[in-house]
């Protein structure tokens, strides 16, 4: 992974090289240009031993206060969110920006600060995400950071609006950027894509399929191109292709892109990947709109296995699996069922209202 905000490891003689190489001749650097190479081939247990590796050396070198952990924890941080390790990467970035608060900067702190609010809104934890987020774009509007950074500030904190179904505000937040990212750093970055995807996710929310579509496919070029097929960003993007295709009552397109994305975040979280619980919902759906009901069943179940065992059994994301649920509990006669999953529901929405 590339460091950010001064916290590469620069050895200005030969003897500073030889002081950051490990008794097995490699340095940090080296160990963490690996571990990049090893997320773009999808071997994270790879990519762990070595940024674990880069923080032992760094904590050896410096202390584990100095922003070269900072670093560290902040690229670790990253691959446990690529992975579906929410509870991991939320405290390893947390510390990460301890540090930083400590040792850096309004940008080094921003940086921080971004990656930790991101993490908070994938853990559903929306009013802690939106003050971390607003600090981030604050520090990085006060310690007058580049535009493409800003841009990324007000993509993340769209993100948070977006789910949170403050719609209009994540729109607005998503265009701008958009404009921004397209001329720097420009319409093949990954911050053009991350945008186009979350602008599209927005258009599709409101029956805009033809400005959706085309936004995702883009995005998911890009990816591709960037990343390599199995990654968590391809899965999301081929989700939201799988939802408009569904919604355009083209079955057989949104199954192939619905059981692609699955198998990506099998592949690099398991089994019980986060994001599973939301593509197998989807794929449940849409063999419940066919009324293949054994196919769907079973889909529905593990799902609200795996998202009570990420967010808990108060998700607002598992009401909505239980819903639909219900819906195919009672098109197949079984309606006590359907009102116990009708009342785990309301439980729910009297718990978010407390």
């Amino acid at each position: 992974m590339k460091r950010r905000n001064g916290g590469a490891l620069a050895s200005a003689t030969a003897l500073g090289a030889a002081l950051a190489l490990t008794a097995c001749g490699q340095s940090p650097d080296q160990l963490r240009s690996w571990a990049e190479t090893d997320i773009k081939v999808s071997n994270f247990v790879s990519a762990e031993a070595n940024l674990k590796k880069a923080l032992e050396i760094d904590q050896k070198k410096s202390g584990n206060n100095s922003m070269a952990v900072a670093d560290d924890l902040l690229d670790l941080g990253k691959l446990y969110e690529r992975q579906g390790r929410f509870a991991e990467a939320e405290s390893t970035l947390k510390r990460s920006v301890d540090i930083r608060r400590q040792q850096g900067g309004l940008q080094a702190i921003a940086t921080g600060l971004n990656e930790y609010g991101l993490v908070l809104v994938d853990g559903g934890k929306y009013k802690e995400a939106e003050n971390v987020l607003q600090e981030a774009l604050s520090d990085r509007e006060e310690g007058g950071a580049s535009k493409a950074d800003i841009a990324e500030s007000e993509n993340s904190l769209g993100k948070l609006y977006y789910h949170g179904g403050v719609w209009d505000e994540a729109k607005q937040l998503f265009q701008k950027a958009l404009a921004t990212a397209r001329e720097t750093p420009g319409p093949d970055s990954t911050l053009y894509a991350d945008l186009q995807n979350n602008l599209a996710s927005i258009y599709f929310a409101q029956g805009q399929f033809g400005e959706a579509e085309p936004m995702f496919k883009s995005a998911l070029s890009i990816y591709e191109k960037e990343f390599g097929h199995n990654q968590p960003e391809v899965a999301n993007c081929l989700s939201n292709l799988g939802e408009v295709y569904r919604a355009q009552k083209k079955f057989d397109q949104a199954e192939t892109q619905y059981k692609s994305a699955i198998a990506i975040y099998e592949k690099i979280g398991g089994p019980s990947h986060p994001s599973l619980g939301p593509c197998l919902n989807n794929l449940a759906l849409l063999y419940q709109e066919q009324s293949k009901y054994a196919q769907a069943e079973p889909l529905y179940k593990r799902a609200m296995q795996i998202e009570e065992q990420a967010y808990g059994t108060s998700s607002p994301n598992l009401a909505g699996i239980l819903r639909n649920y219900a819906e195919l509990l009672h098109a197949t006669k079984r309606d006590a069922e359907a009102k116990q999953m009708l009342s785990r529901i309301n439980t729910i929405i009297a718990e978010s209202q407390k």
